[in-house]
């Protein structure tokens, strides 16, 4: 039931062991995959390191910095433990800024063993 669930996902977001909740998402070509909490935001050049770390953190994303020998590439993980739709409206929001010039997000693939053998 909905109850249940709701309940089992709280007693998850509260166990300090648990890092991530994803759900699993199907992208075009049938490939399931989940994301976690970690990105990547490609910010104008122009902008200070304050400004941008003003910009990620008002999207409940925690700013990481820039990575180093890349410019404008700045690395971010979102607050919260469960990776749901609001999460991705969150980062769409984010991306549609004028100041973000691009974004990349962790994706994760389920592994498939291949029995087949010549």
């Amino acid at each position: 039931s909905d109850a249940e669930k709701k309940y089992h996902l709280k007693t998850l977001e509260n166990d300090e062991m648990v890092k991530s909740i994803s759900q699993l998402i199907e992208l075009p070509g049938s490939q399931i995959t989940f994301c976690d909490r970690t990105g990547t935001l490609i910010m104008n050049y122009n902008l200070s390191y304050n400004s941008v770390k003003t910009i990620i953190n008002s999207f409940d994303f925690k700013y990481h910095g820039p990575i180093s020998g890349t410019g404008n590439y700045y690395q971010f993980s979102y607050n919260q433990k469960l990776i749901d739709r609001h999460f991705f409206d969150i980062y769409n929001s984010a991306c549609a800024l004028p100041d973000v010039l691009s974004g990349s997000l962790s994706f994760y693939f389920k592994a498939e063993i291949d029995n087949n053998k010549d």
